[in-house]
């Protein structure tokens, strides 16, 4: 489980990425990412947040059982790219995710967390 200090809550957080449109597509999710404001000299995680909607899964439980999983890989592996500049990441499952090994999920997340960094972090050291 992530730490609470590395989950992304507020509704107003999450409407904020939305609206940015700075987005990582792949086939299990779509990574929505919000900057970090350069000011900030300090090397924090950033906030992550796993939404699933109903019309992946009526269930519950496999819509929190995807979820665990996305976020479980991320959690693994949060460490090792530096993603201090970037303030939020939220994951928008798509119903693919569902038919995924944890395998190919775990490759999907680290193909598209690299492609955040280098697409947006890069941008970032003005």
């Amino acid at each position: 489980m992530l730490p609470s200090a590395e989950r992304l809550r507020r509704q107003s957080l999450f409407e904020r990425a939305y609206k940015a449109r700075m987005v990582i597509n792949a086939d299990a999710f779509s990574l929505y990412v919000v900057p970090r404001r350069p000011a900030t000299g300090k090397s924090l995680l950033p906030l992550a947040g796993f939404v699933v909607g109903k019309k992946v899964s009526k269930s519950s439980c496999v819509r929190n059982r995807i979820k665990r999983q996305l976020r479980e890989s991320y959690r693994l592996v949060r460490r090792s790219f530096e993603l201090n500049q970037l303030y939020a990441l939220v994951f928008v499952i798509h119903p693919q995710a569902l038919h995924m090994t944890w395998d190919q999920l775990n490759s999907a997340l680290l193909s598209s967390l690299d492609r955040a960094k280098k697409k947006y972090c890069s941008n970032l050291k003005a």
